[in-house]
Order: C-alpha cells, then sequence, then structure tokens
C-alpha cells in the first residue's frame, strides 16, 4: 500500500481515513502477511471493492461512512475501523450485530496474531449499535 493508495481510496469514498490507520497501513507488519487477505486487508483494490459493496448493502442496510471496512473473515463477518476514533469492530452476519474488538489499531493487531478477534461475539457486555444508515 502507498500514501497514493491511500488517497485514491479517501477520494474514492469520500472520507478522510485517520493518521493511526495510514501510518499502520504504510508500515504493515510483516507477521500479518499470512492474513493478509482476510482479517486485515492490505491491497487497496480489495478495500476498494470491499467497502463498495458494504456502503452500499451490509445485509440489508449500507455501513454508515464514519466506518470503513479493514478486513474480513471469508464466512460472511467483517472487520470495520471507525474513521471517528480507530477503535476496531466487527459485524457478525449470523446475528447481525457489531462488537467492539479492540479500542486501536495496535490492538487489534494483537489479536490478529493470538487469533482472539472472535473471542468477545455473543457477549452482549461488548455489542454495540448499529453503525449501518
Amino acid at each position: 500500500m502507498t500514501i497514493q493508495d491511500l488517497k485514491n481510496i479517501e477520494e474514492k469514498f469520500g472520507i478522510k481515513l485517520p493518521e493511526e490507520y495510514k501510518n499502520f497501513t504504510l508500515n504493515y507488519p510483516e507477521q500479518l502477511f499470512p492474513n493478509q487477505d482476510f482479517e486485515f486487508i492490505n491491497d487497496s483494490e480489495s478495500l476498494i471493492e470491499i467497502n463498495s459493496l458494504v456502503y452500499k448493502d451490509l445485509w440489508g442496510k449500507p455501513l454508515s461512512k464514519d466506518y470503513f471496512t479493514i478486513g474480513e473473515n471469508g464466512c460472511g463477518d467483517y472487520f470495520i475501523l471507525s474513521i471517528l476514533d480507530s477503535k476496531v469492530y466487527s459485524f457478525v452476519h449470523d446475528n447481525q450485530t457489531f462488537y467492539i474488538t479492540a479500542n486501536s489499531l495496535k490492538e487489534y493487531q494483537s489479536k490478529i496474531l493470538n487469533e482472539s478477534y472472535e473471542n468477545d461475539w455473543g457477549n452482549k457486555d461488548f455489542q454495540v449499535n448499529d453503525l449501518r444508515n
């Protein structure tokens, strides 16, 4: 991913990505490469494709432009970054529910590495309001 890729994404969707996300993406940790296609997508074409879909329809409603999809698990569930505060959320399609996954990208990275990013799914203490319009 390059600075120009990130600018293209921002222009395509009319959003401003958080600096934390830009820095994280530009310095993409090598240990995450095996998960590149899923939990954290670091390919601009894939990010544009997935966000084009969810901004139109994320299981019946469009995702709010206050959020940006940064990954998926390959089974219809998404990992979504808050553009406002860089928290990471999960959307679980089985129950159409959103959960807080991490309070920062650094915490999310840690959860990817120890494969604990789905631990709180189904726990009402981690459930958040709908992030769709």
